[in-house]
């Protein structure tokens, strides 16, 4: 499935990610328990780098997290940006 860039704007952003998740019949619920941790867990990428469960949701997604959260990822800005799908060297 091809997936957009996400929005910059961190609150559309968020909406995003979780309407993908949700095309794909995925919630934050079930990404906790396959990671052994709470919702709230992951939840909390929203506003604090969490690279553990940002590497989960972008799995989820088929993109790398640096073109979800640029802004993380400062190492990443140019492999991770462009339209390729190619994974992030800090993976």
């Amino acid at each position: 499935m091809r997936t957009t860039r996400p929005p910059k704007n961190p609150t559309k952003k968020w909406a995003w990610i979780l309407y993908q998740l949700a095309l794909r019949g995925l919630t934050f619920s079930d990404i906790a328990r396959d990671l052994g941790v709470t919702r709230n867990a992951v939840y909390r990428t929203r506003h604090e780098p969490r690279p553990r469960m940002q590497l989960a949701i972008a799995d989820r997604l088929g993109i790398p997290p640096c073109r979800i959260w640029p802004e993380r990822y400062p190492e990443c800005l140019m492999g991770c940006l462009h339209d390729s799908e190619q994974k992030c060297a800090a993976q």
